[in-house]
Formats: C-alpha cells, structure tokens, sequence
C-alpha cells in the first residue's frame, strides 16, 4: 500500500477484529441427507466429506455433529446450517449421482381465495351490465381538475410531477 497508494507502514500487529466468533455446530442425520438428497450415505461417507472441507464431524449413534471451521462463516446454524451442509455434501459427492425422482409426496388442493373470487365475479357482473372499468392518471397538472389533490388532501405540499402528463391525453 506504501509504494502504490502512498500508505503509511504502521509498527507492530493491528487489528481491529472484535474477537473470534463462536464456532458453529450443527446437527444432522443420514436419514435426514437422503430424505433431502435422495441419496444413501453411511455417516463415513458423510464425514469423509465433511472432512476434506475442513469440517469436525463427532458421531454420536445416527447423529453426527459438525462444527464448521473459523473460516467458513458462510454456514449458518439451525435449519440453515442443515442446508449449507446438505449443499456442501451434495457439491463435494457429485450432483450427476443425485437421481432425477418425481415429489413423493401428495401436492394438496389449492385453497381458493374467497375474497378474490368475489371480486372478479362482481367485476364481470358489472362489466356485464353495461359498466366499465377504468384506471386514471394521477399525476396530472395541479389546475386540471377542481378537485386536484392540492385542494382535497389537506397536505400543504403534495409530491408534484416535473413533467405532468398533457391536458390533451387526459381528456380536459
């Protein structure tokens, strides 16, 4: 920095980094991987990818628990550290070996929005009757109309437009 920038080389260690940061440990399972994946790993399996990236892994019965190293403070905790870890282990293993399979699950009904419905079948019932929908401008000049929003809000300065749209377009 001193030859390119004309920095000042200060003596001694600085640093200004408010502390390490508690290291992050998070829970998961086989079962959990290949319900998410779709892939059968053995805890080895899953701890031998873990491990090539730095991470701890303690098993403990079908649990394994995975401290993430200081530098990877991209891997959260909880549920989102669940995640980066299923990500991880599906990068390192190979997304080609991840097998292409349908939802196993059943997708439930939609819900229709009542209010919605309402809506649009009275829109269509008034289209229906001879009426019509339409939609305004509002930014318009201030003197187009008697009852411009300078004279109806009661805010003593309404946001104005720098270029209204012309007298000519809007049918005054």
């Amino acid at each position: 920095m001193r030859q390119w920038a004309g920095g000042t080389v200060a003596r001694g260690l600085i640093d200004s980094y408010p502390g390490r940061p508690e290291p992050v440990v998070v829970d998961i399972t086989p079962a959990y991987v290949e319900r998410q994946l779709g892939i059968r790993l053995t805890t080895q399996d899953i701890c031998r990818i873990l491990g090539a990236l730095e991470f701890t892994c303690a098993v403990t019965g079908e649990s394994i628990r995975v401290t993430a190293p200081e530098h990877r403070l991209d891997i959260g905790t909880g549920v989102v550290g669940q995640a980066d870890l299923l990500e991880e282990i599906a990068r390192v293993h190979g997304y080609e070996h991840i097998p292409e399979t349908m939802l196993a699950e059943v997708i439930p009904p939609p819900r229709p929005n009542r209010e919605l419905l309402v809506e649009e079948r009275l829109r269509d019932l008034l289209v229906s009757l001879g009426l019509q929908e339409i939609v305004t401008y509002s930014l318009t000049r201030p003197s187009a109309k008697p009852g411009s929003p300078r004279r109806t809000t009661g805010i003593p300065c309404p946001p104005t437009c720098a270029w209204p749209i012309p007298s000519w377009s809007t049918g005054s």
